[in-house]
């Protein structure tokens, strides 16, 4: 489900706050919110949310440390009731923003990282889930934007083409240019039909 955009700088301040909050975990840019941090040096403009991947052993600590600092989080709506993800409102005035949180594995012994929920939301069927190699993703790397230091994952332009496709610096409108499918755990761009 597409939201309604965002204006982009309600998207940057919940990039900035949520990352802040977020600091006693371990978590990192992804999926648009990566892309436009790296491509555009912003968030996107016209994004409908703020997109953080949360290690899952983080995963209490995350909704404990946001639930209390004025973050809405419906814990009975799905699919905020799967362990996979979380979608996190945040007011600004009559505005209802979001940021959603995916929490993924990583384990020591295997080189990817591995997340349920991602593009498709269904986490119970293992071909769907995605995989990212933990290569790409470690050791994460704070760099400043706005003058504060976020986490992005080691290799961000490589981690963009895992998600985008080589072309992922030429920008595309999500659901009218093009969708996602998963295809041996790894995220394939397909054109939309003209």
């Amino acid at each position: 489900m597409i939201k309604p955009p965002v204006p982009q700088e309600i998207n940057r301040a919940n990039l900035l706050r949520m990352s802040a909050l977020l600091s006693g975990t371990e978590h990192f840019a992804f999926f648009g919110t990566l892309l436009g941090l790296v491509r555009d040096g912003d968030v996107i403009a016209g994004d409908d949310d703020v997109d953080l991947y949360v290690h899952e052993k983080d995963r209490d600590r995350a909704l404990s440390v946001l639930s209390g600092n004025g973050v809405t989080i419906e814990r009975d709506v799905f699919p905020n009731t799967t362990p996979y993800f979380t979608q996190c409102i945040v007011p600004h005035g009559d505005l209802c923003s979001y940021v959603d949180l995916y929490f993924f594995e990583a384990d020591a012994g295997h080189d990817q990282i591995v997340e349920r929920w991602n593009f498709l939301g269904r986490p119970e069927d293992p071909e769907r889930t995605l995989h990212t190699p933990q290569a790409l993703v470690y050791p994460l790397q704070p760099r400043r934007f706005f003058g504060h230091a976020l986490n992005l994952p080691a290799r961000p332009e490589a981690v963009c083409a895992h998600l985008y496709g080589d072309d992922w610096r030429t920008p595309k409108a999500k659901g009218v240019d093009y969708k996602i499918a998963i295809q041996d755990n790894t995220p394939r761009l397909l054109k939309m039909p003209e």
